[in-house]
């Protein structure tokens, strides 16, 4: 047995321990005749790390995982982008399709969106511009 691993409260310190006779009593593993000892990098090349620095949020050693803007671990920030392509931003698209409208760019005069309905030359919304025509057929002619 070449390694061994001094525990501290959850973590683990990996080193090199040569011409050594280990002997166990009971829950403790101990060491006499110890030659040599040396502290050994851990998964992230720290010497005698606990593998602790390295890791991404995933708990994972290297991964390189970060948590993104929403939150997310490993993440890419779509998660809450608004209309806008921006994280967080709160963002969405009205009922006229617009990013961060209102709803009313596409009102028609009923106050529908996108009705298509407009107020015709004799103020009527939706009209036909008959209801004010003369006899010549012109509205508001007279």
């Amino acid at each position: 047995l070449n390694e061994a691993f001094a525990a501290e409260e959850g973590t683990a310190v990996p080193f090199e321990v040569r011409g050594c006779a280990f002997e166990l009593a009971g829950d403790t593993l101990s060491c006499s005749n110890a030659v040599t000892v040396r502290k050994l990098p851990d998964a992230c090349g720290v010497c005698g790390g606990t593998g602790e620095s390295c890791k991404g949020c995933d708990g994972v050693a290297n991964s390189g995982k970060v948590v993104d803007a929403c939150g997310v671990c490993g993440g890419d920030n779509s998660s809450c982008r608004g209309c806008d392509g921006s994280p967080n931003s709160g963002l969405e698209f009205d009922v006229c399709r617009v990013c961060g409208g209102d709803g009313t760019s596409c009102l028609g005069c009923d106050n529908v969106p996108n009705s298509g309905k407009t107020v015709d030359a004799c103020g009527v919304c939706g009209g036909t511009n008959t209801s004010c025509a003369g006899c010549d057929g012109v509205p508001n002619s007279g």
